[in-house]
């Protein structure tokens, strides 16, 4: 009997690390090749419905875990547990932290796949997934090196060609700088008495060893090199600045310690100085590029009160940025050049932690850093090689966050997860280990076992009600792309509305289609309703012709003006509000337009813009 129970458990045991390995790899494969970015303006990419499949799965892990191990699990594990319950509530009631708020979606679907690790508890788990990271890696270097083949010798320098799978040059130069730190530990440390099925012939060979890094080391810069990425620059460069001062910080601070004040002020202007002169270089590189993210932080920092304390919720700063963009130069009748000509169709900004504090708000942002801090206090004495890339790989994607949006990476947002989760079940001591003692003993069982039945009761709920979803989005996906006839396609978008109604991306399409049909009434209606979740230059558009067929000018008015503030160099749009001023015989308001369009400075010249300044001129002409 004993036998056969051990037989059991090894199986759940391997059951469970078999699932978790294969769901980790299977979201790293979907994020590296499939779906790059967890928030995406584009109609037709919805590809978070995907993720659905992941809440089952992790119900199974779960359950099996709690079957193998039984209650009695440590603080970690029952937050994470109060966390997907307070998750999975708001998925299941909230108006709008939902499948159909994709950023949302995303963050909350990877912390959970990744957050399986306080349960699944295996290190083979996590050296199955770092072999697969450095796999991923060797490829994507390669797809990078091929693609700088095919542009060398160009006539342009082909830096926004080099982007790998992930559809952006600075995003592929991010990945390859924050991947360096494991790549590192996996060829060079992983053999140091941790990864015990590396055999030892391949441990023995040092200096191999070190040619593949130093091979791929090269490869790596001087790729990151070819993209012109500044943001991977700056990563790279904090990333062996830490590197130095975790091996080597106590022999530096004896050494500055021992210097005499002059000295040691000589070294502190030298650091400043240098520091200086590369960020004026890295500005100067691409400076149009540098005026529009600063564009962006200071339409951002106006608004640092509103929602100063809970934030404007996660995934939600995508809906509210697009609004002070058009409030500040519609408040602004004379900007900076530099920033009317660099506003483009914005909605994250490339800071990702000032866009983190305005979406979490002070209280989510003072819960981040504490993480932070306990995570960066972790140790581990037997795996303290490994828990050092981990925190070389955070501290190169919180570098990035200073000047790009790494966190929107659904790969790097993973990878970020993925060494958090893994430092915490790695660790032996931290700065938190008194603060788990304290709640520990709040804790007990009967507490746990009530924690953990919620947590799991709502998973399944949501997993439940995330496999409808999905057939309602496979219908969606279906129609959209059918030629059928318009009434079985009008019947069907009608119907799916009750499951996928809070889906602005949904509701934008389903408008779009109406109008289509003639339908500008109900077009308009939905339009309207789809706006309140999910804002876009497409739907503010679909809505002002929705809007002007339906013979409510004033609206499709109003909805132009607002699409001429938040794109203000864009001729196309001030040329469609002045012809609705025409159609309104409203010369007055059309005059100023075509004065307007006059005025307007020119960023790329082409013969339709010639065009609509021509015809502005002739507005003006008419007496």
């Amino acid at each position: 009997m004993e036998i056969a129970n051990l037989k059991y458990s090894a199986a759940i045991k391997y059951f469970i690390l078999l699932l978790f390995i294969l769901l980790n790899v299977c979201l790293v494969s979907f994020f590296a090749f499939i779906y790059p970015f967890s928030f995406n303006y584009e109609i037709d990419i919805n590809d978070q419905y995907y993720l659905i499949f992941v809440w089952p799965v992790a119900v199974v892990i779960i359950v099996l875990s709690l079957l193998q191990h039984g209650i009695p699990y440590g603080i970690p594990q029952i937050l994470f547990s109060l966390f997907l319950t307070i998750i999975s509530g708001l998925i299941l009631c909230s108006k709008y932290y939902h499948w159909g708020n994709e950023h949302f979606f995303v963050v909350v679907t990877v912390l959970l796949a990744t957050g399986l690790l306080l349960f699944v508890r295996e290190m083979k788990a996590i050296y199955v997934v770092l072999i697969l990271l450095s796999m991923v890696f060797v490829y994507e270097l390669f797809l990078g090196y091929m693609q700088y083949n095919d542009i060398d010798g160009s006539s342009n320098d082909g830096s926004l060609d080099i982007k790998g799978s992930f559809q952006n040059s600075g995003v592929m130069a991010m990945y390859l700088v924050v991947q360096l730190p494991l790549m590192y530990f996996l060829i060079l440390e992983a053999g140091s008495g941790q990864v015990k099925f590396i055999g030892n012939k391949v441990r023995g060979l040092k200096s191999l060893r070190w040619g593949i890094y130093i091979t791929l080391f090269v490869a790596t810069v001087f790729l990151v090199y070819k993209t012109q990425s500044r943001t991977s620059y700056l990563s790279l460069a904090t990333i062996s600045l830490a590197c130095i001062l975790l091996r080597h910080g106590h022999w530096l601070r004896r050494k500055m310690a021992a210097m005499t004040k002059g000295g040691r002020f000589a070294v502190i202007s030298i650091m400043v100085m240098v520091v200086s002169l590369s960020a004026c270089s890295l500005f100067a590189m691409k400076k149009a590029s540098a005026l529009g993210r600063m564009m962006k932080i200071a339409i951002t920092w106006e608004h640092m009160d509103d929602f100063l304390l809970t934030g404007t919720g996660l995934g939600r700063f995508s809906w509210y940025y697009p609004q002070w963009q058009a409030e500040y130069f519609a408040s602004h009748s004379q900007p900076p050049t530099s920033f009317f000509l660099n506003a483009g169709e914005s909605y994250i900004i490339f800071n990702e932690l000032l866009q983190l504090l305005k979406e979490i708000g002070l209280i989510g942002f003072a819960l981040f850093v504490i993480l932070m801090i306990g995570f960066f206090s972790l140790k581990s004495a037997k795996h303290f090689r490994l828990m050092r890339a981990l925190k070389l790989t955070v501290i190169g994607i919180l570098s990035c966050s200073l000047a790009s949006y790494p966190l929107h990476v659904n790969y790097l947002l993973w990878l970020f997860s993925f060494c958090f989760f893994t430092a915490v079940i790695l660790a032996t001591s931290s700065f938190f280990s008194f603060i788990n003692n304290r709640i520990a003993a709040v804790f007990n069982l009967k507490l746990k076992i009530l924690s953990l039945t919620i947590s799991v009761l709502l998973l399944s709920c949501v997993s439940v009600k995330s496999i409808s979803l999905f057939y309602s989005y496979c219908h969606w996906m279906q129609v959209r792309g059918s030629a059928g006839s318009a009434e079985i396609r009008m019947n069907t978008y009608r119907s799916l509305e009750k499951s996928l109604g809070k889906d602005g991306k949904f509701l934008t399409d389903y408008g779009y289609v109406l109008l289509n049909e003639g339908h500008t009434a109900g077009s308009a209606i939905v339009l309207d309703d789809a706006r309140r979740y999910f804002i876009s230059l497409q739907t503010i558009e679909t809505l002002s012709v929705a809007c002007f067929e339906n013979g409510q000018v004033n609206d499709a008015i109003a909805c132009r003006k607002w699409l001429c503030n938040f794109l203000p160099a864009r001729f196309g749009l001030r040329y469609e509000l002045l012809k609705l001023y025409q159609s309104k015989n409203d010369s007055v308001n059309a005059r100023r337009i075509a004065n307007a369009i006059l005025e307007m400075p020119v960023k790329i010249p082409s013969s339709r813009v010639q065009y609509i300044k021509n015809t502005a001129k002739g507005i003006l002409e008419v007496k």
